[in-house]
């Protein structure tokens, strides 16, 4: 690329060893019970079985970065599910484990109000500038609206994504939400474009994409397909819609209808759904 400045190559930096949480002790028979007890923990929801920690899913889902290797997620979920607190999770996350080396964000949804901190961009080649490279790692930019009438293009952090990842960098695109990734005037919505190629290649080129959306209608199947699927909360047709081309059947539906705000499962893309359900921290 001509007249523009690449960005610099990333050091491995190995993770810090996280020491192990230590069980909790019970005190013996006997010992004096204070003054005032400690409430009791709230049970998890019926009929969810045991709820467990969302880190561990993290830990499942980003299992390839540590190999420098690509992801795919696809997060859905009606609003108010926790899908936009689950994802800032995860992606703290991956920062603080120094999993991933660049992050482009696309956050249009609220005019006023950004969801994720970063250095915010209006293009994502600015990263490319004087004024917009990263000046350390792992780097995270935010693409936002600068008038009425513009709009950040997806595509076009797509191909800095894939540009990145063939430096060396890993790297990563995540879309909130996808349908801005989506064309009215193309059959199906979606362009074969470098979108398409991170669904398609991005696992050996280390280029990770990340699509949120509310509802499964209208996503592309090469980014569905590819995809570990994060389901949060769903109803109505959002719900139907994915009973019908068979991506959830019997009690896993039967449990997506009813998860509560912050819960969770993961449809893996391969192997056997194990209908576990994650609960993420509050904010």
């Amino acid at each position: 690329m001509s007249g523009t400045r690449p960005l610099s190559k990333v050091r491995e930096t190995k993770a810090r060893d996280h020491a192990p949480v230590q069980p909790a002790r019970v005190a013996e028979s006997g010992v004096e019970e204070p003054a005032t007890p400690t409430p009791l923990e709230r049970p998890g929801p019926t009929g969810l079985g045991d709820v467990r920690p969302a880190r561990e899913a993290w830990e499942r889902l980003a299992a390839p970065l540590a190999e420098r290797k690509g992801i795919r997620l696809t997060i859905y979920g009606i609003t108010g599910k926790g899908k936009t607190t689950g994802l800032k999770d995860f992606l703290a996350f991956i920062l603080e484990r120094r999993l991933v080396d660049l992050v482009l964000i696309h956050d249009v949804k609220f005019r006023e109000v950004q969801q994720y901190e970063g250095a915010v961009i209006h293009d994502a080649r600015e990263v490319y500038t004087p004024a917009g490279a990263p000046t350390a790692f792992p780097a995270v930019a935010v693409m936002r609206k600068s008038g009425l009438d513009h709009m950040p293009s997806v595509e076009a952090a797509a191909r800095v994504t894939l540009e990145s990842a063939d430096q060396g960098l890993r790297s990563m695109l995540i879309v909130d939400e996808f349908a801005r990734a989506l064309e009215e005037d193309i059959p199906g919505g979606f362009r074969k474009g470098s979108t398409n190629r991170i669904a398609c290649e991005g696992f050996g080129l280390g280029a990770s994409l990340v699509a949120v959306k509310q509802l499964p209608q209208f996503m592309p199947a090469e980014v569905r397909a590819q995809s570990e699927l994060v389901l949060f909360g769903l109803a109505g047709d959002g719900l139907t819609h994915l009973v019908d081309e068979r991506v959830l059947l019997g009690k896993t539906a039967e449990i997506v209808g009813r998860l509560p705000r912050g819960h969770f499962i993961i449809k893996p893309s391969e192997g056997p759904l194990e209908n576990i359900v994650y609960k993420v921290p509050a904010p």
